[in-house]
């Protein structure tokens, strides 16, 4: 194996855009202190931020791809000493107060490269209540030269004063065509790359995680029981019971997928499944507003809340099968 040291990551190609515009920030001198990267799991965001944290604090001081070959380069989110990525501990949901403090002693260091210091909180949504109220004090109090990047699936679920102070950049679901040749390279099968980013309502991060974890099949499963019930050949409290052994976080982020495609195909004609088609005639607004609570369940329960399982996935398929009446 060569010595040769190697290119880090770059950012995926269907995030050229919002790469562009950090760069014309940069270039312009009006890189924010903070900044909010928003959208759908499953896209590349966490990605786009570690490559824009190395762009930064490569030592060849320009925000293109980082080279690979400086000091810099070769230190990862661990060990460098200018970057610091926080994320919820092995085994925990949370990001706990603690772990946020610790940003502000790193934040007030001087930077070992004379540059950035930057800190990444993924996802921003798992902060509870007294770490969300810590990094807001960082917000108010900025750092010269520090750079922070919450990262964030749900971004209404923040709170507004944290959102307020973060200059936001978008990052929604690709379009296929961006992303269906890179899921068939990871692959090796066209056919499997296309089922897997159509059960990943076209999240191709997610896809592939899907495909790792082996997860396609237990949500294929999950997607035929839900047409059942919504057909009335099963009841929805049945259907819960037989989703008893799925954790409610999974089945969070699953109602959530499919919403959102039934959303998209609602609203800019996305190509739908022959199964759902029947449900188009559901007004977006209704499809929103469930939504909306499932996203706010679901952060809720990334924050450490332990509502009863039971009721709750009761409660939401009887709401999904009165809310998707034909």
């Amino acid at each position: 194996m060569s010595d040769e040291p190697q290119p880090l990551q770059p950012h995926y190609g269907w995030h050229d855009s919002q790469w562009q515009h950090m760069v014309d920030l940069h270039e312009k001198q009006r890189l924010p202190h903070a900044v909010l990267f928003a959208g759908p799991e499953g896209v590349g965001k966490l990605r786009f931020a570690k490559a824009l944290a190395y762009s930064l604090l490569c030592e060849q001081a320009t925000l293109a791809t980082a080279c690979g070959k400086c000091k810099s380069c070769h230190l990862n989110e661990s060990s460098h000493p200018d970057l610091k990525l926080i994320e919820p501990e092995e085994g925990a949901r949370q990001i706990k107060v603690d772990q946020v403090r610790g940003v502000v002693d790193f934040i007030a260091q001087t930077s070992h490269a004379g540059g950035y210091k930057i800190t990444i909180i993924a996802p921003a949504e798992a902060m509870n209540i007294n770490a969300a109220n810590a990094i807001l004090k960082n917000l108010e109090e900025p750092t010269e030269n520090s750079l922070l990047i919450l990262i964030s699936d749900a971004p209404g679920t923040l709170m507004p004063t944290i959102r307020s102070r973060c200059q936001q950049l978008y990052f929604p679901v690709p379009q296929q065509e961006q992303v269906l040749p890179w899921l068939t390279s990871a692959t090796a099968n066209p056919a499997l790359a296309q089922q897997l980013l159509d059960e990943a309502g076209g999240k191709p991060i997610l896809a592939l995680d899907y495909l790792n974890s082996g997860a396609l099949q237990k949500y294929q499963d999950m997607e035929q029981q839900l047409l059942e019930a919504l057909n009335q050949r099963m009841q929805p409290l049945t259907l819960a019971d037989k989703w008893k052994d799925h954790a409610l976080l999974d089945i969070l982020h699953w109602l959530q997928n499919k919403l959102a495609q039934l959303i998209r195909a609602e609203q800019a004609g996305a190509e739908l499944s022959e199964a759902w088609q029947p449900w188009l005639v559901t007004p977006a607004v209704n499809l929103f507003g469930l939504l909306d609570e499932v996203q706010a369940l679901a952060a809720k329960v990334q924050r450490g809340a332990n509502p009863n399982r039971q009721l709750v996935v009761e409660d939401l398929l009887l709401k999904c099968c009165a809310t998707l009446k034909r």
